[in-house]
């Protein structure tokens, strides 16, 4: 969260430090725009490797994908390149379901994490499942976060200038299409 012009108090656990950085289109990247919590990005052609181009994946775990265009200011977003790095989307379980969480702080196998609705929860490193990183390809069978919880999914298109993933899955009976950013699937 970036805080400007008021004095705001925020739990230490849910400011995350962005660092310089150099990536490449394809990179995801955790960033913040102004107010407002971090947000994910997928770098795409534009820029240069220190203030590159980017599309917003998401506003939040709840909100989904949003994919506008955004310059990323040099120092101001950090690279998701591992599995258990700020901002990357882990599953874990909760209350018999899998339930999915972005990374906010992680100390030693501890980790902080940010899921449905904002609310926060820890868990180790040993619980949790890494999310894909990848884009999935059309007919490929996923788990969908889907209002707090991983459900079956089949991937009916993935847009690789956006990184945006769209899902089939059924949810109390209904199919429903579900748009997801890249770096929140998981595989079956």
């Amino acid at each position: 969260m970036c805080i400007r012009d008021s004095a705001e108090r925020v739990p230490v656990g849910v400011v995350i430090p962005m660092a310089a950085a150099e990536v490449a289109p394809g990179d995801l990247v955790l960033t913040n725009l102004d107010r407002g919590p971090a947000r994910r990005a997928w770098v795409v052609p534009g820029g240069d490797a220190s203030a590159p181009s980017a599309r917003l994946l998401d506003d939040d775990l709840e909100s989904g994908p949003v994919a506008d265009l955004a310059p990323l200011a040099s120092g101001a977003f950090r690279l998701i390149g591992g599995d258990h790095d700020l901002g990357a989307w882990v599953a874990s379980s909760l209350d018999d379901a899998l339930v999915p969480g972005m990374i906010v702080a992680r100390a030693g196998d501890a980790l902080l994490l940010r899921g449905f609705g904002g609310a926060l929860r820890t868990d180790s490193v040993a619980n949790v499942r890494a999310t894909s990183r990848a884009l999935p390809a059309p007919g490929e069978a996923v788990l969908a976060p889907y209002l707090g919880r991983y459900l079956p999914a089949q991937v009916t298109g993935a847009d690789a200038s956006t990184g945006q993933v769209t899902v089939a899955l059924r949810f109390q009976g209904d199919r429903v299409r579900s748009t997801h950013g890249v770096g929140t699937l998981l595989t079956p």
